[in-house]
């Protein structure tokens, strides 16, 4: 990964630490996941740097270094700043996960900016999940001074749990990064501001190139919710992997960064193999 810099948000509320190697074309801006930061993407930040790209990765506020929330606080406008702050006036837009919902609803209220956008896993701003994480316990616990306890069950939740047995090695690789995660975003005092009204109803608004990637293993409502944004994005491509789960970009890298340099790089590039492809209707069943 390239090193580390501090971007200062305008309200002096605290500060964004990204990394952006200076590379040329369109940047590429990789939006990670919770409770991850950008760690997630060594794999694609490796492949674009050899490819002479411009990446940038970043951490959410609360999320790695990047700086506790407090008050009202917007991962959107955090975006804008650094988009902003790095003289960028285009951009393709990869979101992972949560991040995925955040690059959704920053392209929607900044279409300008949006050249074009990749969504891995996507969650959807205003999408009412079939079951909800245990959000206000583990909000507790981290009140009551227990953050370890919360990164031990958000280990053995959902997918993660399953994948300490199946998949061992990559739940070793998540593990170590959501070891650093410090549940600030859990503390009392602090707000996330979040689009009004819900982004679920608005995605025939985007209108740049969208690819739309998930693991047809993915057990986070993934499926649910890419179902949404592949029948509602009008300029959308589906990308489904089988025998993936929802931690595409680091179980298969490959398949992610075929997607990014489709549009990044030359032709030359190898496409998806074609026992990496799996039909939208299996999606849709």
């Amino acid at each position: 990964m390239p090193e580390e810099k501090t971007l200062e948000l305008k309200d002096g509320s605290g500060k964004l630490s990204y990394t952006d190697n200076g590379g040329e074309g369109t940047p590429i801006i990789l939006i990670h996941g919770f409770p991850l930061n950008q760690k997630i993407w060594e794999s694609q930040v490796d492949a674009l740097n050899k490819a002479g790209r411009r990446v940038i990765t970043y951490d959410m506020r609360g999320f790695g270094k990047s700086s506790d929330p407090k008050g009202l606080y917007s991962h959107e406008e955090d975006l804008k700043q650094l988009i902003d702050g790095l003289s960028i006036n285009e951009c393709h837009l990869v979101g992972m996960s949560f991040g995925g919902e955040i690059a959704t609803s920053f392209t929607v209220s900044n279409p300008q900016y949006v050249k074009e956008l990749t969504l891995i896993g996507s969650g959807i701003n205003g999408y009412s999940p079939k079951e909800h994480a245990p959000f206000q316990e583990w909000t507790k616990m981290v009140l009551d001074g227990n953050l370890k306890g919360v990164i031990a069950q958000i280990l053995d939740y959902g997918e993660l749990g399953k994948m300490k047995t199946a998949k061992p090695e990559l739940h070793a690789q998540i593990s170590k990064i959501v070891q650093e995660f410090n549940g600030s975003m859990f503390f009392r005092g602090c707000k996330r501001e979040t689009p009004n009204p819900p982004i679920i109803g608005r995605l025939g608004e985007i209108k740049c190139k969208t690819n739309v990637i998930v693991g047809l293993d993915d057990s986070y409502d993934s499926l649910e919710q890419t179902r949404e944004l592949a029948t509602k994005i009008p300029n959308s491509n589906l990308e489904l992997a089988d025998g993936i789960g929802h931690f595409v970009n680091m179980e298969r890298p490959g398949i992610v960064n075929d997607i990014i340099f489709r549009s990044e790089v030359k032709k030359e590039q190898e496409p998806i193999k074609p026992e990496e492809e799996i039909t939208y209707g299996m999606l849709m069943k």
